[in-house]
């Protein structure tokens, strides 16, 4: 590794790297082009289908199946063990999916699932990937289980961005019989969007086989990419895709609230009740226009509870659905992370509507225009916030929040993209950003990215740039990738995240995973990591550097292995690490090594964790991170983290614990409660969040969700800080 302070013997190891990837760009492709399969959806009326999960009636007899699939895992190339049965029709409104995945042991199908949103990737489950635009980049991503559970995604740029925190409009139904499970999927075509001038989509389906660890699929997928990967999706046919309509979807809500804060003034009481309107418009079959209006997020999920032992700010995910659709089409750049923490994403939701301290700050109104059209994507949103006073005194000004996102697809894989965003609480108060970002993908495994922003924000210097390239690979046993990434002093993503600002982040990855001849180990796992910061001025900020001595995959999924890590940190002035604790500024070389595991999540219990322990700044620090879960039926779930930080320094020690607990009740695949239970000693905050959510129809929901918070200095005798009550109920009408 450098040695601390020679910041540009650190971008050594990227020309090495670079010729490698132009080497690997311009060697011929050895991977032969394979016959892409083809499936035809026949056409059905509405009234000929009842949806009661067993495809039997007279319309699916009609429809050609999906059959012989192949394995990707455990023996990747081989046939399924099990037989998969799976037919398309489409009538003048809504897309079916018929499915038969038949088992020889239908006893020993393992279905633990049943609530909203599930991993139903530890049970046996189907997905079902359509690419409507049959770009071979982007997809809708449909899932369901024996008990007719339901998972949605919308996915970006073959996987680089998925979310599923997406909720499509869609009803499914499953049934188990004596030849294994079966399903009928129904997603009205107004959840879709397409390209109008193409009547073929890109189409994929996978079937995990959870007792046997086996995953298959329709269109085979190599050990270098997933379900994700639609350039390798086979193709539906035969569509006939119905006209345009209005396409219009009104949602009204109401709300009713209340709430009691207790301080030192006493006990403060307060009840509310608010009502909006979410409209979503399809003005074509490629583009959606989303509006809100009063825009309430009570029945969003709170954030997980986290303890700041760095010098940055901490990450939380975007949860709220009117930013959720298509939100891939705003991605920019790398956006690599920095040991799990996002390095930068330019637009990041979470600033709008949200405080500093993660206030709620009411929303007047919203638009969004987002969809594709061609070769192009479109993205375009503004946001109309009001001015507030949180509890914590913050004093926030309106503000008007605008983004625009255009990227155009250039050949097969490549793309060029622009974005510009906003913030304007007028009298002088903005702060602008706009940049353009390019990949090039001269071969399947190989991308290579190039990006530069440049901000405009008055009291923070003059304008500043942020600018990258990249290149990574993925092969079927070597993943690598090399970055560098350069961030101006006085650059500024005020509708962004940005991790570290004034810096050089040069990184390298590489991955080996070989698959031995042994009837138990699936990898074998070896790896390092280089990533180094640079201070404009010259200085090296810091340098990890860490490697995977051995792993191993085991063919029941359990996984394990041991990293060692050397890494340095220089601060440059004194840094509180918790009240009291101080770390004076200089140098800091260590090494420490890092063990984490997961076993088969399949299995009634399963768990999941890394131990962690080693010298940090002047002192050690120990690390432990848990995650325990239960499965005791398709109607029961539960879950607890605990994670441990023991640190010991010149100055104090620190000793931190989270614990977590989630249970999940589910009373049918519409009908769930939730319980989330969240204790943090560095905070003294004891939280409980409680959840009831109804979906009695596709689109329209009731959702009853309990808060409170304590004051938990003393666990014996905790003191309520506050505590709230709120009933939501909003229904849809397709016009």
């Amino acid at each position: 590794m450098p040695a601390p302070g020679h910041g540009g013997r650190g971008r050594e190891f990227l020309r090495p790297a670079v010729l490698l990837a132009l080497h690997l760009a311009l060697a011929p492709n050895a991977s032969g082009a394979e016959e892409t399969p083809t499936l035809e959806a026949a056409a059905a009326e509405d009234r000929e289908i009842r949806l009661d999960g067993v495809p039997d009636e007279d319309a699916w007899a009609r429809a050609a199946p999906a059959t012989r699939f192949t394995q990707r895992e455990p023996r990747p190339g081989e046939p399924a063990t099990e037989d998969t049965e799976i037919r398309v029709l489409a009538s003048r409104h809504t897309l079916y999916i018929g499915i038969r995945a038949l088992d020889r042991e239908p006893a020993r199908i393992i279905a633990d699932e049943m609530g909203l949103d599930s991993s139903l990737y530890r049970d046996d489950s189907i997905v079902v990937v359509l690419d409507t635009f049959h770009d071979h980049r982007n997809a809708y991503f449909f899932e369901t289980n024996p008990n007719g559970s339901r998972t949605d995604a919308l996915v970006s740029e073959e996987g680089r961005n998925t979310n599923f925190d997406w909720d499509g409009v869609w009803t499914v139904r499953a049934a188990r019989g004596p030849q294994g499970w079966t399903a009928e999927m129904a997603i009205p075509f107004s959840t879709l969007r397409w390209e109008a001038s193409s009547p073929v989509w890109g189409i994929n389906f996978r079937r995990i086989i959870r007792r046997k660890n086996e995953e298959v699929f329709w269109a085979p997928i190599p050990l270098d990419a997933d379900i994700f990967r639609m350039s390798m999706a086979g193709q539906l046919r035969e569509l006939n895709l119905p006209e345009p309509r209005l396409n219009l979807s009104l949602k009204p809500f109401g709300t009713a609230s209340s709430s009691t804060v207790y301080d030192a003034g006493g006990r403060h009481a307060d009840r509310d009740s608010e009502a909006g309107i979410d409209l979503r418009w399809g003005v074509t079959r490629g583009l959606s226009l989303d509006l809100t209006y009063n825009t309430d997020f009570a029945e969003t999920e709170v954030d997980d509870q986290q303890v700041n032992l760095t010098r940055f700010d901490l990450y939380f995910p975007e949860k709220r659905e009117f930013f959720l659709e298509n939100a891939g089409i705003f991605e920019f750049g790398l956006e690599g992370e920095s040991y799990g923490t996002p390095l930068i994403k330019p637009f990041f939701s979470r600033r709008i509507g949200l405080s500093p301290e993660g206030a709620v700050v009411p929303i007047d109104w919203g638009l969004r225009l987002t969809g594709r059209a061609g070769r192009w994507s479109l993205g375009v949103l503004d946001v109309q916030t009001a001015a507030t006073e949180t509890a914590a005194g913050e004093s926030i000004p309106q503000n008007n929040w605008g983004a625009l996102r255009l990227k155009r697809n250039v050949g097969e894989l490549s793309s060029i993209g622009l974005l510009a965003t906003s913030r304007d609480a007028g009298g002088g108060d903005f702060s602008r950003m706009a940049g353009l970002d390019t990949v090039i993908r001269p071969r399947q495994e190989l991308a290579l990215h190039f990006f530069g922003l440049g901000s405009e924000t008055p009291g923070m210097g003059e304008s500043d740039t942020l600018g990258g390239t990249g290149a990574f690979w993925e092969g079927k046993t070597w993943d690598w990738s090399v970055e560098s990434t350069r961030i101006g002093r006085d650059f500024k993503a005020e509708e962004g995240f940005l991790l570290r600002r004034g810096v050089r982040r040069d990184s390298l990855d590489i991955d080996f995973e070989p698959r031995p001849r042994r009837a138990k180990v699936r990898n074998w796992l070896f790896g390092t990591r280089l990533e180094i910061f640079d201070r404009q001025d010259g200085p090296r900020e810091t340098a990890y550097w860490g490697t995977t001595l051995f792993g191993f995959r085991l063919q029941n999924e359990f996984e394990m292995s041991i990293r060692w890590h050397h890494d340095m940190d220089r601060l440059f002035e004194p840094f509180e690490i918790q009240p009291g604790v101080v770390i004076p500024p200089g140098t800091y070389p260590v090494d420490w090594i890092d063990i984490p595991f997961s076993t088969n999540p399949g299995a009634p219990v399963s768990a999941e964790g890394s131990l962690e322990y080693g010298e940090w700044y002047d002192g050690h620090s120990l690390w432990v991170r848990l995650t325990m879960r239960a499965r005791a039926s398709r109607f029961l779930r539960a879950e607890a983290d605990w994670e441990h930080n023991r640190s010991e320094f010149k100055a104090g020690d620190i000793e931190t614990n989270i614990i977590r607990q989630r249970i999940d009740l589910s009373f049918t695949p519409e009908a769930t409660a939730s319980l989330f239970a969240q204790y943090n000693d560095a905070a003294d905050l004891l939280s409980l969040n409680a959840r009831l959510i109804w979906r009695y129809r596709p689109g329209s929901e009731l959702f009853v969700v309990y808060n409170q918070n304590w004051n938990a200095d003393d666990l014996d005798d905790p003191a309520t800080r506050d505590r709230s009550l709120t009933f939501k109920l909003a229904h849809r009408y397709q016009l």
